[in-house]
């Protein structure tokens, strides 16, 4: 039963901050462009990028067993690629008066993370198309996010403003809408013996 619950709990929050990540991605489409982000696009930003950061393990243990070491590389990989999105979000909110451009450094860190944020979705959409445990279209929507990322952000600057202002906001719903999904599911329909958790369940011993 605890398990049980933890699960669904998790859900609730994945598809909570799913929802949250989702809106912030939509919201700077509905505003000019070059406009700065709202410290509300922020706070959206944030809140839904930690949420997700905390319920992705329950996330990746309900197909565990299935999604193997595919699986596995995959949740890694998205929850480090998540950290940008958390750090992009509070740094405007807690210290505004930061407006510098990243130094060397920090951008390459940035882009490694990114770099990880990107195979993450790709190989957890790979596993979830494998483990079949949660539905295929999760598993499509984020490699359709993938594959957007993969294009949009190395020629971000070449692109004309209507696709960079169109194109993070697909991406984001693509990401979300997967993560909000996966989500749903876990909270409406949590199956206890679909978790693989690496514990033994431990047996009375026989008397006699």
């Amino acid at each position: 039963m605890i398990i049980k619950a933890t699960i669904r709990g998790s859900g609730l929050i994945l598809a909570t901050g799913a929802l949250a990540f989702g809106a912030s991605g939509v919201l700077p489409s509905l505003l000019p462009a070059n406009t700065i982000p709202t410290p509300f696009g922020n706070t959206l930003l944030l809140t839904g990028s930690i949420l997700i950061i905390l319920a992705l393990p329950g996330m990746y243990a309900r197909q565990a067993e299935a999604a193997g070491w595919l699986g596995l590389v995959g949740h890694v990989l998205l929850e480090v690629g998540m950290v940008p999105s958390v750090v992009y979000a509070a740094v405007p909110l807690f210290y505004p008066g930061i407006n510098a451009p990243l130094d060397g450094s920090a951008s390459t860190v940035a882009d490694l993370l990114g770099t990880g944020w990107l195979l993450g979705m790709a190989l957890t959409g790979v596993a979830i198309l494998r483990a079949r445990v949660y539905s295929r279209g999760t598993g499509i929507l984020l490699l359709l996010a993938a594959v957007g990322f993969f294009f949009m952000f190395p020629l971000g600057d070449e692109l004309p403003p209507i696709v960079a202002q169109l194109g993070i906001p697909i991406i984001t719903l693509s990401f979300a809408s997967a993560l909000a999904w996966i989500g749903f599911s876990l909270w409406t329909s949590p199956r206890e013996h679909d978790v693989a958790v690496g514990l033994e369940v431990s047996k009375p011993a026989d008397i006699g």
